[in-house]
């Protein structure tokens, strides 16, 4: 398969991605993969031949999923980051290329910190509520994918260290860690708009 540039106005820009951030695009990739493979175990099967063609599937399917979780959290983590940036007055956003996630956790928790802890104060969710829930799942993935490359190439990941896995559960962390990490960015937005109100 040849990627080139197409004149035809169906074709896919993955440089825009309709106005999403590229964070939701993997996002909404890597739940439409979750979903595929949970209902490929969950799926009432009597023939155990298909049964086991079934379960191979979503097997295959899994480090793919896994690589579009952890890239998620990365974008995002990096998209929040550069808001961060932004919100410091006369910064430039900074683009990190770096694919280490406590690296970059460690950087937007620190951040958040001396940015938001009285603003959060005010709120039922307190700022080391919200920073503790996504910490536990980025250590978690960091663990098992340090440098960003093991769900791309499987020769390096030790399989003992990532099975069984609990697809619901990943899923439902990946949606808390999107959902968290998004109010970090609505008030770094919330920080730029009162900025440029102020200019």
């Amino acid at each position: 398969m040849v990627i080139r540039k197409s004149k035809s106005k169906n074709a896919l820009d993955p440089e825009h991605s309709f106005g999403l951030p590229l964070s939701q695009t993997y996002y909404e990739a890597a739940c439409a993969l979750l979903e595929q493979i949970e209902t490929k175990i969950s799926k009432p099967v009597t023939d155990k031949r298909y049964k086991d063609l079934l379960r191979v599937s979503a097997q295959s399917a899994l480090l793919p999923a896994l690589f579009l979780v952890r890239h998620t959290i990365e974008l995002m983590l990096k998209e929040v980051l550069c808001l961060k940036d932004i919100a410091q007055k006369g910064k430039k956003a900074k683009i990190r290329m770096e694919h280490n996630l406590l690296n970059l956790w460690d950087e937007l928790r620190k951040a958040a910190c001396d940015d938001f802890a009285e603003e959060f104060k005010e709120n039922i969710v307190t700022l080391s509520t919200i920073l503790e829930c996504i910490e536990q799942p980025i250590n978690e993935l960091h663990s098992v994918d340090e440098p960003g490359t093991n769900f791309r190439y499987p020769e390096a990941l030790e399989a003992n260290r990532l099975f069984p896995i609990n697809i619901s559960e990943v899923r439902s962390q990946l949606d808390v860690i999107i959902e968290l990490l998004g109010e970090l960015e609505k008030a770094y937005m919330a920080t730029i708009d009162y900025n440029d109100q102020k200019d």
